[in-house]
């Protein structure tokens, strides 16, 4: 049997690998109320309206398949071992990226939300998938943030388009 490499060698970083993310065995999902869906295994509210409703379904057709495809692979950002404690697989990147669940540490990183709704240049999500923003980051603050994701030594890189789709739900969440 073959072990794909970034299982057997996790130091490595992530893979870009499109090995879909394992499925945690939580037990059944929580019941959400009015108001509410399920989304990564924790409710948040539904009542979105202009804007906010597009940039959720943005979201679900545009930036989900991107991080499903980049981030929520084994050996990386997924449940059961996620990277940062960061879960971007395709049914949890939503919740981890934008509800106030979990501690602190796990959603932000110096002073950083994952995302700024309305503001990709201030958002951790958008400055790790752009080498330029993460350099100016990281001279500014000092702050020692880590290497451009996906990790260049997988060798994979997020196109300008997919980084286009990302910095633009971004923007058109509202603050």
């Amino acid at each position: 049997m073959l072990v794909p490499l970034s299982a057997a060698l996790p130091w490595l970083g992530c893979s870009s690998s499109t090995t879909p993310a394992p499925t945690p065995d939580a037990g059944p999902p929580p019941a959400c109320g009015d108001g509410t869906r399920l989304e990564g295994g924790v409710c948040v509210a539904t009542e979105e309206t202009g804007d906010d409703a597009a940039a959720a379904s943005t979201f679900t057709s545009d930036v989900e398949p991107i991080l499903d495809r980049y981030c929520g692979v084994v050996g990386c950002h997924v449940p059961g071992g996620a990277t940062g404690g960061l879960i971007l697989a395709s049914g949890y990147a939503y919740a981890s990226l934008l509800t106030d669940a979990g501690p602190p540490e796990a959603r932000s990183f110096p002073g950083l939300r994952y995302v700024e709704p309305g503001d990709p240049s201030s958002s951790f999500l958008s400055i790790k998938i752009h080498a330029d923003r993460l350099m100016a980051q990281q001279d500014l603050t000092d702050a020692g943030l880590g290497s451009l994701m996906p990790p260049p030594q997988t060798q994979s890189s997020i196109g300008d388009a997919d980084i286009d789709k990302i910095d633009n739900w971004i923007s058109g969440l509202t603050p």
